[in-house]
């Protein structure tokens, strides 16, 4: 997983890219680093978040990870956009979301990178005129 922001239309989106990791063991250790990742951010709920999923092994204990990120990094997350899913996937997302309640009202899924940026930069605040 690399965490790093970028940015995407004069919006800063911090990307967390944990694509194409197959062992539980290293998903669930990547996961930890992203919670000290943003446990070094200012409290301020705001970063926009990419999250890319594609390709990875999952089971309960990845599922159970991620709940458990979802909620570690609610104090600083605005809107979180989620990639990469498989069919499966899809239908693990939606579980999830259901257990979280609303500490998942934050995320949403989408087919595409471009869907997810687009979406995220519409959750930016707006400038405020000088």
């Amino acid at each position: 997983m690399s965490a790093q922001f970028m940015e995407h239309k004069g919006v800063r989106v911090l990307f967390l890219d944990f694509a194409r990791i197959q062992d539980p063991a290293v998903l669930i250790r990547e996961i930890e680093e992203a919670k000290k990742f943003f446990a070094q951010q200012p409290k301020r709920k705001e970063i926009l978040t990419l999250v890319d999923l594609e390709g990875l092994f999952f089971n309960e204990d990845v599922l159970k990870a991620f709940r458990d990120l979802t909620i570690h990094d609610e104090p600083w997350e605005k809107a979180v956009a989620v990639i990469g899913f498989s069919k499966i996937g899809k239908v693990a997302f939606r579980a999830n979301k259901l257990v979280l309640g609303s500490a998942s009202q934050r995320l949403v899924p989408f087919d595409t990178r471009d869907e997810a940026l687009e979406w995220l930069v519409k959750q930016a605040p707006a400038p405020v005129p000088a």
